[in-house]
């Protein structure tokens, strides 16, 4: 799907990437409700949607039947499978050797074990594979920049390009001190790709979404990353949790580039998410924020849908139902 533009014309600016499986299709939903109504379509080349679903066939077909949703966007959006994504890695990548190889193979056929079948890509699980895809997407699409979001997140302002991107080009970051598992994180990411890691206390780019990256730079971390391990769905569907696609980033560019303040704007607020395990204060935290205003992007994990109480749901309802979005999410279950 070619970008929009006249012919000779710079690409535009933004691809945004989000990975879905099947449970997540009502976030999903919910997201392409609020591209249609709040993302300025100017410098939006792709919209690319990425199936990482145990039922790959099944999962593509219901994602393109929420193509309507994206309104005046629709014909931008790409949904790739992951088997399709994975095939663009050309062969001078590897697999090399037989570890590769046989990593490899597992990842590839981990549906016909007999027990543990996971929901992700070919019996996976969804989580690692996701890892995997993220750095993958640097073969997919035109964009300059990639904003990388989950299906948990959704619009709730008006927002354009230059909301992920500074006046200068740079793409802009979110930045903290990271704490015991982030750090763990950042010592896996650079220990992996041979270099030192940076101060314990020096502020370090977020692990969650949304995450804004140049394609050059992810591109970088791919080959990188492929270089040392291979191909990286055998990679990530083996290991152990103790390592993050976006830290992998920051530990090539850093090693590759310099200093990450140098290369990205640190200003890009976080979205206002309610995590997986977000105790009560946390989730009035981010209601508050969105209530009054502050936050362009709210987030809710697909595990959270059906714990929620009632109050809070009633308040998410409201939110969305004020903005124009479906509000129908939790009676989808009735």
């Amino acid at each position: 799907m070619p970008a929009n533009g006249p012919r000779g014309a710079p690409p535009p600016d933004l691809d945004i990437v989000t990975v879905v499986y099947r449970r997540e299709l009502p976030l999903l939903r919910l997201q392409a409700c609020s591209v249609a109504q709040f993302l300025d379509p100017a410098g939006i080349s792709r919209i690319i949607v990425i199936v990482n679903d145990v039922a790959e066939a099944e999962c593509i077909a219901a994602v393109e039947a929420l193509r309507p949703a994206y309104g005046a966007l629709a014909a931008r959006l790409d949904v790739i499978g992951a088997d399709a994504l994975f095939a663009l890695r050309p062969p001078e990548a590897g697999p090399h050797g037989i570890r590769q190889a046989l990593r490899l193979w597992f990842a590839q056929h981990r549906r016909i074990y007999p027990f543990g079948v996971k929901r992700g890509w070919r019996g996976n699980r969804g989580w690692s594979v996701q890892q995997a895809l993220k750095l993958a997407v640097a073969r997919r699409g035109e964009g300059r920049m990639l904003l990388i979001l989950d299906a948990k997140n959704h619009f709730v302002a008006p927002v354009r390009a230059g909301t992920f991107l500074a006046a200068d080009g740079r793409a802009r970051s979110t930045m903290k001190v990271p704490g015991e598992k982030h750090w763990t994180w950042i010592r896996g990411a650079f220990a992996l790709l041979g270099a030192s890691p940076p101060q314990r206390e020096a502020p370090a780019p977020v692990t969650v979404t949304p995450v804004v990256v140049p394609r050059d730079m992810l591109l970088g971390t791919l080959e990188a990353v492929e270089q040392r391990v291979g191909p990286v769905e055998g990679f990530f569907a083996r290991a152990k949790g103790d390592l993050s696609e976006f830290m992998l980033i920051y530990a090539h560019v850093t090693q590759a580039r310099g200093a990450w303040p140098a290369l990205f704007q640190p200003d890009l607020p976080p979205a206002a998410t309610i995590f997986r395990r977000s105790p009560p204060e946390q989730i009035e935290a981010a209601l508050h924020r969105v209530e009054t205003g502050e936050a362009e992007i709210l987030s809710v994990h697909s595990s959270q849908m059906d714990r929620l109480d009632e109050g809070v749901q009633a308040r998410l309802c409201a939110i969305w139902r004020a903005r124009g979005l479906p509000d129908d999410l939790f009676r989808q279950g009735d």
